[in-house]
């Protein structure tokens, strides 16, 4: 039988079986769900020991509305050529709007420029601030003098002087607070100096510390030596192995390089296989000395791989391969974004379309990255997490965690929200092993979102369900009231009318079930699940005057009368109940309110009341003055919906 063994990327040597197991995020706590995915990777890798079928792969193809959604784009611009191929030569106007429309389309969180004039930076500069961005940092790598002549000899329009000789080098943007920017030479490091052996030129990077999607992140552009043939061949080796190491770069952050790494291939093959990028592409960089581990985020397209990574089928034998697209279409792959594997995952690359589409800017081509952090996504922890919408329009997640409290590093899940009226979280209601969503516009227009067991995370087209419902001014999703096996959908209307709707796998729903007519006394309709301990879900609602009255779910899918069940809960602007937050043993759901912290600050304090397992008194009534004991989140913006 072939040896078994565990490898991330390198080639395979024959003979080898190779596979790979990723366990982050697959152990659930007593659920059904780990021992079918343990059971399943077993089988797998069972499957594999025998030899009797490859995983079948699904090629990479991220688009903006389906990548993950942390985002990163590199581009050399060729910002001071002359030479064919870059038909806009030494322009600002056309790279301004290039780049630009690059990173408003594909939503980049960072930017990287290589080759770019101080003119140009200017102006994107100008324009990316317009659209959220941070101001850049521009590091020259070459600035004229008297002894050398300007790379830059243009006008900027940007500036009432115009400068007609300016600096030529690299520049990094981000959209989030930028704390730091550093420079960092990498020609210079534990691996020797070669700053002289590559000069007149200074090779290095533009560096940022950045909030991106609020995560500490250090992002550096890079642009390394291209191997000039009178040169050291080592040259770019030497530099990636000083940045790789660089004490900067390995303080514990998210790190993100993206950049014109030039390696050159010196037994010939693809360029990503080039010695160049072993302190990359090793990860623990072998014979080279110590590093962190890095993931590219291209490598696991496999409709790149290359011979090493298939088998005489062509099929996969590992999940990552250093390979990946073009990103100059004569030179092969030049361009790349590197990751570090302990604070990111679920990596995704693509290519812009070819030169000639490109007006000219460049022969290089713009070449977008994207991940997820990998703290996010691990939705199956046990704790119910809280979601928001926020003023763009853009849905994140926030953990709970077992103290109660929500976890301060959200997660970006989706992005478009910014029309819905109402969204309801709606558990598993096409059976895939993910939450999904129904939202209402504010046209009436009730949508399905089908959440993606996968990333978790909420980028799929939705689903037009039904037309007509701007009645509706409560949405919410209860258990299966019916005995059909599915989750049903309720609904308040402005006349106070309350139905029921079986829903579908497919995300349909069926007529609407009239529960009662006397609704209109309620500002708050919520699904809570069984509060009664019969086995059947009920419904919760508040009056005005701040009362919980519990309307017990009967057999036949219909409401008993309501009970009051809890008072004072009108010292909060909003109720609502995403789970079991604390994930405690009782597996009762709890209550959480929200009110603005103070007369003056409106943004919006969490609190959180775990359910007591007592259907006269499900919840603890809120004191009149509210403890901080039992404050959960804070500092939410006011604006932001929560559910």
């Amino acid at each position: 039988m072939a040896r078994i063994r565990s490898v991330d990327l390198v080639g395979c040597p024959p003979g080898d079986i190779v596979f790979r197991i990723c366990w982050a995020g697959w152990i659930q706590r007593g659920s059904t769900v780990r021992k079918r995915r343990i059971f399943a990777v077993f089988f797998s890798a069972l499957l594999v020991m025998l030899g009797g079928m490859s995983q079948t792969a699904v090629a990479d193809a991220p688009t903006p509305t389906t990548a993950p959604l942390v985002r990163f784009l590199t581009y050399n611009i060729c910002g001071n050529s002359l030479v064919s191929g870059c038909t806009s030569p030494r322009t600002v106007g056309p790279r301004n709007e290039e780049v630009v429309s690059q990173a408003l389309e594909w939503k980049a969180d960072l930017v990287f420029l290589q080759e770019v004039c101080r003119q140009q930076y200017n102006a994107i500069n100008k324009s990316l601030m317009a659209h959220g961005y941070s101001s850049g940092h521009f590091v020259a790598t070459f600035t004229p003098t008297e002894a050398k002549e300007s790379l830059c000899p243009m006008d900027d329009p940007t500036d009432a002087a115009g400068v007609a000789e300016g600096d030529y080098g690299i520049a990094v943007f981000a959209k989030g607070p930028v704390t730091s920017r550093v420079k960092l030479d990498p020609s210079v490091g534990a691996y020797g100096d070669v700053r002289e052996a590559t000069g007149p030129e200074d090779w290095s990077a533009a560096c940022v510390e950045a909030a991106v999607q609020t995560i500490r992140t250090r992002a550096c552009s890079v642009h390394l030596w291209p191997n000039h043939p009178d040169r050291s061949p080592y040259l770019t080796m030497t530099q990636a192995q000083n940045l790789a190491v660089d004490p900067w770069l390995n303080a514990g952050t998210a790190v993100v390089l993206g950049g014109d790494f030039n390696p050159i291939n010196r037994d010939g093959g693809e360029r990503p296989r080039s010695a160049d990028l072993d302190p990359f592409y090793l990860g623990d960089m072998g014979a080279v000395g110590g590093g962190q581990r890095w993931i590219e985020t291209d490598e696991t397209d496999v409709e790149r791989f290359d011979a090493p990574c298939k088998d005489a089928a062509g099929l996969p034998v590992v999940q990552r391969c250093r390979s990946g697209q073009y990103t100059h279409p004569s030179n092969g792959k030049l361009d790349y974004i590197f990751v570090n594997e302990s604070h990111f995952k679920n990596v995704a690359g693509a290519v812009g379309a070819p030169a000639e589409a490109r007006k000219g800017i460049s022969d290089h081509l713009p070449y977008r990255g994207a991940a997820t952090f990998r703290h996010c996504n691990l939705t199956a922890d046990g704790y119910a997490d809280l979601l928001r919408v926020d003023a763009d329009g853009d849905l994140w997640r926030h953990y709970g965690r077992s103290t109660g409290q929500i976890a301060a590093d959200e997660c970006k899940i989706g992005f478009g929200w910014k029309n819905t009226k109402l969204i309801a979280r709606a558990g598993d209601v096409d059976k895939d092993g993910d939450e999904d969503l129904y939202a209402l516009d504010n046209n009436g227009v009730l949508r399905f979102y089908e959440g993606d067991r996968n990333s978790e995370l909420f980028t799929r087209a939705p689903r037009e369900i039904a037309q007509g419902l701007s009645a509706v001014n409560q949405l919410a999703v209860s258990p299966d009231m019916t005995g059909d096996g599915n989750p049903d959908l309720i609904a308040r209307t402005s006349d106070g009318t309350l139905t029921r709707s079986s829903t579908a796998t497919d995300g349909g729903i069926g007529e609407a079930v009239v529960l009662s007519s006397g609704f209109g006394a309620y500002d708050t309709v919520l699904a809570p699940g069984d509060l009664t301990g019969d086995g059947r879900p009920d419904i919760l609602a508040r009056t005005p005057g701040g009362d919980l009255h519990r309307f017990a779910g009967k057999a036949d899918g219909t409401l008993d009368v309501g009970v009051k069940v809890g008072s004072g809960w009108n010292v909060f602007s909003q109720i609502l109940m995403p789970g079991n937050l604390d994930g405690d043993v009782t597996g009762h759901n709890d209550l959480l309110g929200i009110k603005p912290h103070s007369a003056t600050d409106p943004k919006k304090d969490i609190f959180l009341y775990r359910g007591t397992g007592d259907p006269a008194a499900p919840f603890p009534n809120p004191p009149a003055t509210l403890n901080d004991v039992d404050r959960t989140g804070w500092g939410f913006p006011a604006n932001d919906r929560l559910f």
